[in-house]
C-alpha cells in the first residue's frame, strides 16, 4: 500500500514539528487498554498493524492504523487515527484496499494502577468513514502487583453501515483481559484473551474467544508490543467443529510501535 507509506511519512513529519522531548509511555498489550495516559503536553506516534487470516475460503486481511496521541492534562488524553485496510480473498486471491476513515479518541483516567487499589479509566472513540460510522466505549481496569500487571476492559461498540446498500446496524460487545510479567525493566511477556460478541439488531450472531501470548519491549523514547491471538472456540456461530471460520479468523497478529515525539 504505497499510499499508506506516503501518508505515514507525511503524518510523522507534521506531528514531530515543535514536539517537546519526554519519555514514552509504553503499551504492554495490543488489544487491552491500560489506565495510564500521557502527561500533559506529551506526544506519541503509534503505527498499528493487525493481520487476520484463516477462514473456510482463503482469507488474509491487514488493518492499518496511524495514531497521533497527545496528553491534554495529566488525566486526559486525546488521539486521532487514520484507518486503512487491505483484504485478499478466494481461490483467485482477489485483493481490495480501502480508506476506512478517521477516528477520534478521548481517554480520561480516574485512578492509578500503582498508587490506588485499582487503576481505572473511561475510553470513548468515534469513527467516521465513507461507508461506516461507529461509536465505541471502554471501561478500563488494571492493577500493578509487583512485576505483574493485570488488566480488564469491558467494551461496547455500535456501528452504522453508510454504504450504497446499507445493512442493519451492528452491535459489538467484548470482554478483554490480559496479564504481563516484567522479566526486567522494559521487557515483559504475558497473555491476552478476547471474548468477542457481535449482534445484528437483537439477533446474537457470533461469540468467539481468542487468546495468545503478548510481548513488549520499551526503550527510553520508543516501545514495541506484539500479540499473537488464536481462535480457541466459537460459543455462538460455530461453522467448523468448535470454531467460526465464516466471519472470524483462525488467527490474529497485532503489532504496535510507539515513538515519543
Amino acid at each position: 500500500m504505497k499510499s499508506w507509506a506516503a501518508l505515514s511519512t507525511a503524518f510523522l513529519v507534521f506531528a514531530a514539528l515543535g514536539a517537546p522531548p519526554a519519555r514514552a509511555t509504553e503499551r504492554r498489550f495490543t488489544y487491552t487498554n491500560e489506565s495510564t495516559v500521557l502527561a500533559a503536553g506529551g506526544r506519541e506516534l503509534e503505527p498499528w498493524t493487525t493481520w487476520r487470516g484463516g477462514r473456510h475460503d482463503y482469507y488474509s486481511a491487514f488493518d492499518e492504523r496511524l495514531e497521533f496521541e497527545v496528553g491534554v492534562t495529566d488525566r486526559l488524553q486525546s488521539s486521532w487515527y487514520l484507518n486503512l485496510s487491505s483484504v485478499t480473498t478466494g481461490p483467485s486471491r482477489q485483493q481490495t484496499s480501502s480508506f476506512d476513515g478517521i477516528s477520534s479518541e478521548w481517554k480520561v483516567k480516574f485512578s492509578d494502577a500503582v498508587a490506588d487499589r485499582v487503576g481505572s479509566a473511561l475510553y470513548l472513540e468515534a469513527t467516521f468513514g465513507p461507508d461506516l460510522a461507529e461509536l465505541e466505549g471502554k471501561l478500563i481496569f488494571d492493577r500493578q502487583i509487583g512485576k505483574l500487571l493485570v488488566a480488564l476492559n469491558l467494551v461496547g461498540a455500535y456501528a452504522l453501515d453508510l454504504g450504497v446498500n446499507p445493512t442493519a446496524a451492528e452491535t459489538e460487545v467484548e470482554a478483554v483481559a490480559a496479564l504481563s510479567y516484567a522479566l526486567r525493566p522494559g521487557l515483559g511477556f504475558g497473555l491476552e484473551m478476547i471474548e468477542h460478541n457481535r449482534l445484528a439488531g437483537l439477533a446474537w450472531e457470533e461469540a468467539v474467544f481468542f487468546g495468545g501470548p503478548v510481548a513488549t519491549y520499551a526503550a527510553e523514547a520508543w516501545w514495541a508490543t506484539l500479540t499473537v491471538a488464536l481462535q480457541w472456540v466459537a460459543l455462538v456461530g460455530a461453522s467448523d467443529g468448535h470454531q467460526n471460520l465464516l466471519s472470524a479468523e483462525r488467527a490474529q497478529v497485532r503489532f504496535l510501535f510507539g515513538w515519543h515525539l
